[in-house]
């Protein structure tokens, strides 16, 4: 910030000395131009005045005229009686210049002419006399450059002089400036800007600390529970499983007991197994995108073929399942996806009445495409809604019905968020329950 003050201030310093040297220049030399108009038309009154009064000889015994200017004599025929530099006889007619017809006409004339070859502006001033033949005086002057060559250098040190003083003092001012933003202190600013211009930022950064205190806050419980309900959950299969793995190695067990024990001890490993792997799949989704590939899915063939897996389980119970809707493609993750569907589809057959139903759409939701699971089972109570996308809860009436980890919904959600994705659930205490999950098309 300082140094963008400090070249602002320079370029600004610098823009204004060369805008305020040019303008000097260009006073310099209209100021310079009025003067030689000035002293023409004097050199032209005097001489007019003179040849009046003496006659034309009086033209012959001059060679210059007053300021150094050049006289010329010329007919009211243009033909050119006479000039002080040149040889009157080998001129040409001067009728077409404008000032000689301007002074035939109207008494006076005057214009100015600029030579590019000799980089030269001449003044010419004519004056009609009294028998009819005009006199012209001419005063030549460099081009507008050359008329102030001698201002350039003295204008030059001034500027360079000027432009140093101004960056030392805008070195100064900046710093001054600068300093008391510098002394805001991020961790704790204060109410009071040192000015009044910093009070909308000075407001935004307390804010965004609440924020951020908030956020950590919020972190931290989650990590306390996080750390509870993984202790909890993996818990409860290992104390199962060394209880069993206890009485077998003890060899307390009956004969007919060994292979139930046993598979007890597999199904709480498959239990732990599937804890673990979820709590890794919802760490991978708290990192983003990161170890996934992209690519082509589409939605109907994935829930059919998530559906088969699942139809087992459901028949076991009298659970009819249906798979229907459009075929959809979207850009995501396929495993993620596959993740998304299993779990929706597991819980709407874990969760479901004997006989009950499980329904899987996927369907074009306005600019999206809408992937919705719906069963017949015990529903959710409205006052655990809010809270069955969070990790590891479950409703009371969820645990009483069939184990499971509490992940479930949570990686929905995460996975949802992975694809820009939102979740809308539905559901009447007993009267089943409706997961939408719509996707970007």
């Amino acid at each position: 910030m300082r140094r963008a003050i400090l070249r602002f201030s320079c370029l600004l310093a610098g823009a204004s000395i060369l805008l305020t040297s040019a303008l000097i220049w260009i006073f310099a030399y209209q100021s310079f131009s009025a003067r030689v108009r000035r002293e023409l038309r004097a050199d032209a009154d005097y001489i007019a005045g003179a040849v009046e009064t003496r006659g034309a000889d009086f033209l012959r015994e001059m060679r210059t005229g007053p300021s150094g200017s050049r006289v010329t004599h010329i007919a009211e025929t243009g033909e050119v009686l006479y000039d002080t530099r040149q040889d009157a006889g080998v001129m040409e007619n001067h009728l077409d210049r404008p000032e000689v017809r301007e002074a035939l006409a109207d008494g006076a004339g005057e214009t100015t002419r600029f030579s590019r070859t000799l980089s030269e502006r001449t003044y010419y001033r004519a004056v009609r006399l009294s028998d009819g033949s005009v006199l012209r005086v001419a005063s030549t002057s460099d081009s507008v450059f050359a008329a102030i060559s001698g201002l350039a250098a003295v204008t030059a040190c001034i500027a360079l002089a000027v432009f140093a003083a101004a960056a030392v003092v805008s070195a100064r001012v900046t710093r001054a400036l600068v300093a008391p933003i510098n002394g805001i202190d991020p961790e704790t600013p204060g109410d009071d800007a040192v000015y009044a211009e910093l009070t909308p930022l000075l407001t935004r950064l307390r804010e965004q600390r609440g924020r951020l205190e908030s956020q950590i806050e919020d972190r931290e419980k989650m990590r306390r529970e996080f750390s509870a309900n993984v202790s909890h959950e993996l818990k409860t299969p290992i104390t199962a499983i060394s209880g069993y793995a206890e009485i077998l190695a003890n060899g307390v067990a009956r004969a007919g007991d060994t292979r139930n024990f046993a598979g007890k001890i597999y199904d709480e490993a498959q239990r732990l197994i599937a804890l673990v792997d979820d709590i890794m799949l919802v760490s991978r989704l708290d990192e983003g995108a990161a170890g996934f590939l992209p690519e082509s899915v589409e939605l109907l063939s994935l829930a059919r073929a998530v559906a088969e897996r699942f139809r087992p389980a459901a028949a076991e119970r009298g659970i009819t399942m249906a798979v229907r809707g459009g075929e959809f493609t979207i850009m995501g993750y396929r495993h993620v996806l596959d993740e998304t569907v299993s779990n929706l589809i597991d819980n709407a057959v874990k969760y479901n009445r004997d006989g009950g139903s499980v329904n899987v759409t996927v369907s074009g939701d306005g600019g999206g495409v809408a992937l919705t699971v719906t069963d017949t089972g015990v529903g959710i109570p409205a006052e655990d809604r809010e809270r069955v996308f969070e990790r590891f809860y479950r409703a009371d009436a969820s645990r009483a019905l069939a184990p499971g980890t509490g992940l479930g919904l949570a990686i929905v959600k995460h996975a949802a968020q992975l694809h820009g994705a939102r979740t809308e659930l539905h559901s009447d205490g007993g009267a089943g329950t409706c997961v939408k999950v719509i996707f970007p098309r």
